[in-house]
């Protein structure tokens, strides 16, 4: 079941109450974190009667959304064990902001940050994120800069730990002089 249509932002929170054959009743509340000058990263939470301190975190993957079917059927299971779930584009995919040109590492782990931050003001301080492909590089990333205090687990499908230097390699020397920072380490 994918999230609902775009609702009010920023301090009025947008409740759907969902119910379903397979999962119990779920609310989703949707929330946008700024972006510097792009815009702002799409999102929401979904829970059963109180978030609490801890949620399942879907970190997609290049090309895809917060919405396809592997969030969706992840999103499915928590509402059976009554975890809360949340999801989030990253910018240029999706309905958040932004360019697919400017995916760079450091935004890629910035945007996860502003997730992060965004759902500790609801009361989330634990984050256990599953990310598929590109999400799973991020993801652990995430986890190693955070620690295990705020990312006790990741989860990984497919993890795409090469996506950064395939994607520097692709680059035009033109494009590559915009990225500099970002670019990996040469390997020893």
């Amino acid at each position: 079941m994918g999230p609902p249509g775009r609702g009010p932002r920023h301090g009025a929170p947008f409740l759907v109450t969902l119910k379903g054959n397979t999962c119990p009743t779920v609310s989703k509340l949707l929330f946008a974190c700024p972006l510097s000058a792009e815009g702002e990263l799409d999102g929401y939470l979904s829970y059963q009667d109180d978030p609490g301190p801890d949620a399942v975190l879907y970190v997609h993957g290049f090309g895809s959304t917060r919405g396809g079917i592997k969030a969706g059927a992840l999103e499915a299971a928590c509402a059976r064990h009554g975890w809360p779930f949340a999801a989030f584009d990253f910018r240029g995919h999706g309905r958040s902001g932004g360019s697919l040109l400017d995916l760079r590492a450091t935004g890629l782990l910035a945007d996860l940050a502003a997730v992060a931050d965004h759902l500790a003001t609801r009361g989330i301080r634990r984050l256990f994120p599953v990310g598929s492909s590109m999400g799973g590089w991020a993801a652990s990333w995430f986890a190693l800069e955070r620690g295990t205090e705020t990312v006790p687990a990741v989860g990984l499908v497919a993890p795409a730990f090469r996506f950064m230097r395939r994607r520097w390699e692709t680059l035009s020397p033109r494009g590559a002089g915009g990225v500099a920072a970002d670019r990996p380490a040469p390997r020893a």
